[in-house]
């Protein structure tokens, strides 16, 4: 069976993917195919619409494939439409992924995501297999802190459960952070920043020097097709949330 895929536009800046084949493998198989490494998305945020997949049957959804393979394009899978259809245990898995659950008309799109599953907390993860494994950062305190002592890479993520990120060193294109609590980036943070991960509207966004490709904080996100403000882009800031919408702040020393 020959699948066809396309991309679509959607209110929220991104590219999104519909998906109407639960066999994953044969769908990452088909972008391969049909879009290539060469494609010229450059960490382009990706909404899946799962609005015409199947709601049951085989095989069970195997999200991990597809989304190296999407990151291997260039395309950073960020959320989901439609996932209120999927089997419980696929959905949480979707979840663990980093997949956030969106409404199907978002004005406010990013839902809270569920943790990481457990293997993969608090833990760099290589944007290649072939790539060697780094030491997973060691929190400061049980709870409240994590602290990272190095740059992330394009393809790694660090997630903080029920703590505050600090990375000592830059965010690169294609990385990102997430924490329950606030981020802080003593660099200049290029990737995806996401604090307040589990609904905490207190939670804030910190940067020596802002150049996100994707902020948000309990859930209101924007990405880099709105340029940020010309006093906060490139410079110390920060990003916080009055009620539905982020305020972006330069910081004074």
């Amino acid at each position: 069976m020959t699948l066809t895929l396309d991309l679509k536009s959607t209110r929220l800046s991104a590219l999104m993917l519909p998906l109407r084949s639960r066999d994953l493998a044969a769908v990452a198989a088909a972008a391969r195919h049909q879009w290539g490494v060469d494609a010229g998305f450059e960490g382009e945020p990706l909404v899946l619409d799962l609005r015409e997949l199947p709601a049951t049957g085989a095989p069970v959804l195997d999200w991990l494939p597809l989304l190296q393979t999407l990151r291997e394009l260039g395309l950073q899978a960020v959320a989901m439409i439609g996932a209120d259809a999927l089997q419980d245990d696929e959905r949480q898995a979707a979840l663990a992924a980093g997949l956030h659950a969106s409404s199907d008309t978002p004005a406010r799109a990013l839902a809270a995501p569920a943790p990481p599953a457990p293997a993969a907390q608090a833990q760099a993860v290589p944007a290649k297999a072939a790539e060697p494994a780094e030491p997973a950062p060691v929190p400061t305190s049980a709870a409240r802190c994590l602290v990272v002592e190095r740059s992330l890479r394009s393809g790694q993520q660090v997630y903080a459960r029920d703590a505050d990120l600090v990375v000592l060193g830059l965010v690169s294109h294609g990385a990102e952070v997430i924490a329950d609590g606030s981020v802080h980036v003593y660099g200049a943070l290029r990737g995806r920043a996401i604090a307040g991960a589990k609904g905490d509207a207190n939670a804030r966004i910190y940067a020596q020097s802002l150049e996100a490709e994707l902020l948000a904080v309990a859930g209101t996100f924007r990405t880099s097709e709105k340029p940020l403000p010309a006093d906060v882009a490139g410079r110390p800031a920060q990003v916080r949330l009055d009620g539905e919408r982020l305020v972006f702040e330069p910081l004074s020393y």
